[in-house]
């Protein structure tokens, strides 16, 4: 669960192949260290096309959600993440060029929910990425109505013949708060009651 307190800390976790940092997470926890875990419900495939070698390497990958969110398997004792948790999938890629298939294994690392800010760096591949966003909470302290914006760090590495790098992404959970119904109708109420007096005094 997620909440007050919950949060991951500040963290900052370089990636490093061969002494090299070839990607990087960094988080600095939001205010009240609010945050925490909750595994999202389906998945996302995704087909890819991969230009390499004169030719396109065509596969798909099946995105799971509940990956996004999750506890970190490794924290110190102020609750500071040490280490993500890690998500494997293996999937079949055709060759048109070269005409032969080629297994590819994608290993993720995910994180906790945090209404602080996130950075995903990744150095390796066809294209470096560097990915940033900010979590808020914005409820207003008496009635608790507004939204709050959790986000994590998602860091993908691909594995396969001739490639070996990662890319990075953020995951993003938007939720709204309204007025409970009850108050609603207290409030319908009240406003009827002015109309219906007002209505007596003319």
């Amino acid at each position: 669960m997620f909440g007050p307190g919950l949060g991951p800390g500040s963290f900052s976790l370089p990636y490093q192949v061969k002494g090299v940092t070839v990607a990087k997470v960094a988080v600095k926890q939001g205010a009240a260290k609010f945050g925490g875990t909750m595994r999202m419900l389906g998945g996302l495939t995704t087909k890819v096309c991969r230009y390499r070698h004169g030719g396109c390497s065509l596969g798909r990958n099946d995105w799971r959600y509940d990956a996004i969110g999750v506890a970190a398997p490794g924290t110190n004792g102020a609750g500071v993440v040490t280490m993500g948790y890690r998500v494997s999938e293996s999937s079949v890629f055709y060759h048109t060029a070269l005409g032969q298939s080629s297994t590819w294994l994608l290993r993720g690392s995910r994180f906790p929910w945090t209404t602080g800010s996130v950075t995903v760096t990744a150095a390796r591949g066809p294209h470096n990425t560097v990915h940033y966003a900010m979590g808020y909470d914005n409820r207003t302290p008496v009635s608790g109505k507004g939204t709050i914006q959790l986000v994590s760090p998602v860091l993908s590495h691909w594995l396969a013949p001739g490639m070996d790098h990662e890319t990075g992404g953020i995951g993003i959970l938007r939720i709204k708060f309204l007025p409970e119904p009850r108050a609603w109708a207290v409030l319908l109420s009240g406003i009827a009651m002015l109309v219906v007096a007002y209505r007596l005094h003319r």
